[in-house]
């Protein structure tokens, strides 16, 4: 889901399972992606490198015991103009990321795993760096 107001985006991702019982995949793939997501909020301050948000959070994602993938990218600024593509170029959070996060960046925070032949489990959150 997602919001726009005078031309400002923020994004929000939620996955959900539908069935009788959610499988242990999925509840365990939750757990770490909300504290995946948690940890990232927190690190997400003025001065603060991007690359090393994105390894923190990757570093809690790779817990996860079943063959997965891990996003890209574990976020990037959003705010006016919210393109389509759900990305603004202007900054990425990745493993490679030169940038620094600054004061008042609004950044879509979104780490999430790719499960081979059941889908992908994202929970993310938008969030002003103060």
């Amino acid at each position: 889901s997602s919001g726009i107001n005078a031309e400002y985006g923020a994004a929000r991702m939620y996955s959900v399972y539908i069935g009788d019982e959610v499988p242990e995949w999925f509840t365990s793939a939750e757990t770490l992606v909300r504290k995946a997501v948690t940890v990232g909020r927190q690190l997400m301050k003025p001065g603060a490198a991007a690359k090393d948000v994105d390894k923190a959070m990757r570093d809690i994602i790779s817990q996860y015991p079943y063959p997965h993938k891990q996003s890209e990218r574990s976020g990037y600024s959003i705010g006016i103009g919210f393109y389509t593509d759900w990305s603004n170029s202007q900054f990425f959070i990745h493993p490679s990321s030169e940038g620094v996060f600054q004061e008042n960046m609004t950044i879509h925070l979104i780490p999430w795993i790719q499960l081979p032949g059941k889908g992908a489990i994202g929970f993310s959150d938008t969030v002003l760096v103060t």
